[in-house]
């Protein structure tokens, strides 16, 4: 599965889907807006990346931060957002299931992270 799209929008990290950063008792609306948020521990950065209108928008919010520190986390903050999002929305955990024995490769965007 090459593509997020139609019945599978939802796998998508910019799917709308309330999650949490570990620590944080605000919640974020998408995995794309928590990850990007993670970059900074600036509370104030923070929340202009949760209240962004897009995904778009958080992660261009982001871009002139330094992730060098941020890069050695970055998968495992990705991994306890995802499970955030398929443990917390039962409805979206079906879908996720229905993908069993596919491989799943998100293409929008760039070659690591596909957004």
């Amino acid at each position: 599965m090459l593509e997020f799209k139609g019945p599978y929008s939802s796998l998508s990290p910019d799917f709308p889907s309330e999650v949490f950063l570990v620590g944080d008792e605000k919640g974020f609306p998408s995995v794309t807006h928590a990850l990007e948020a993670s970059k900074s521990d600036n509370e104030k950065t923070r929340n202009l990346i949760r209240t962004a209108e897009s995904p778009a928008e958080a992660v261009a919010l982001t871009k002139k931060l330094d992730t060098s520190q941020w890069r050695q986390t970055a998968l495992s903050t990705a991994e306890k957002l995802l499970r955030d999002k398929f443990v917390r929305y039962r409805h979206l955990r079906k879908v996720l299931l229905r993908t069993s024995g596919k491989d799943l490769v998100h293409t929008e965007g760039d070659f690591f992270w596909g957004t």
